[in-house]
């Protein structure tokens, strides 16, 4: 069981465009090729997201049925029928035992890009599985701004005829 970010990135690093928004994704999904996404959520038992990100997929309707899951907030947000979520401020070192208890899966962390940086900073994300996508948004949302430094070792990549490359690396522990 491992903490993984699997999250889709432009070439130039951004997570979303300066408003929050991922229009720029919709061209990549029409094709029937699902970049491997299917695979990787059946050894999925928990999600850790952040609140922004958590409001976004809110207004998409709720894909994730009832997989436990922490969403990172100060706020009460909206919980829809039928799903397992919980809100929490605590530090994400705090709460990843909780998860890990709740499952003998992997956990995604979903995101955004603030989220990813306080499970980066902590030393506790395993792996990486970065959807490299072939746009240049020039500004925007980053992934990995202000990250503490690591070496990831590539374990795997593939190309796909939508253009995007799928990256895994596995990250040291801290």
């Amino acid at each position: 069981m491992a903490v993984q970010l699997y999250i889709a990135m432009t070439l130039d690093g951004f997570i979303a465009d300066r408003d929050g928004g991922v229009a720029w994704l919709e061209a990549y999904g029409s094709e029937g090729d699902d970049h491997g996404y299917a695979d990787f959520m059946q050894e999925v038992g928990a999600l850790a997201i952040g609140a922004t990100t958590y409001e976004q997929i809110l207004g998409w309707d709720w894909p994730y049925g009832e997989i436990p899951t922490w969403v990172f907030t100060h706020r009460e947000l909206e919980v829809p029928e039928g799903t397992d979520v919980r809100f929490t401020d605590r530090p994400p070192a705090e709460v990843v035992p909780e998860m890990k208890a709740a499952t003998e899966k992997n956990v995604w962390l979903i995101g955004g890009g603030v989220l990813a940086k306080q499970f980066l900073d902590e030393g506790l994300v395993a792996e990486l599985i970065l959807g490299l996508v072939p746009e240049l948004l020039g500004e925007g949302i980053p992934l990995f701004q202000g990250v503490r430094p690591a070496k990831a070792e590539l374990t795997d990549s593939k190309a796909h005829a939508s253009g995007i490359v799928m990256l895994r690396y596995r990250l040291p522990r801290a």
